[in-house]
């Protein structure tokens, strides 16, 4: 199946990405931004909370380090997103090797990435789930 063109359908797309490692977390926004995306970059849960308590643009899809601070993980940012906004597709990136297994349980993470994250991998995911949101 083709794919459809990345730029077309991230562009104007709100993508969150929870983050702990400043530069990692920079460094996505800029590729997203750089892709038409508008974006919030968060460096933990408490940001995260802020930002859903204080918010009226939600998310089409978040990508969200595995580990974060105060012994935080993934986890704990499903438990806030399905609380506030109920599913959104979620993209986990991780150093460690976790299978996609380990979240059968959570109906909204779609994939797990490898740190260090190869860009058009990325890119190419969240494309394919924002194509996915638009099927019928």
């Amino acid at each position: 199946a083709r794919r459809p063109a990345r730029t077309s359908i991230i562009q104007d797309r709100c993508i969150w990405v929870v983050e702990d490692h400043a530069m990692v977390r920079e460094s996505m926004g800029l590729l997203l931004r750089g892709e038409g995306a508008i974006t919030a970059c968060l460096a933990d849960t408490k940001a995260l909370a802020e930002l859903l308590s204080d918010t009226y643009l939600w998310p089409d899809v978040i990508i969200s380090d595995f580990h974060l601070p105060q012994g935080e993980t993934v986890h704990h940012v499903i438990q806030m997103l399905e609380a506030e906004l109920g599913s959104v597709p979620l993209i986990v990136i991780s150093g460690d090797d976790l299978a996609p297994s380990e979240f059968a349980a959570d109906a909204q993470v779609h994939t797990v990435i490898r740190k260090p994250v190869d860009t058009t991998t990325l890119l190419d995911t969240i494309s394919h789930l924002l194509a996915q949101e638009r099927s019928p």
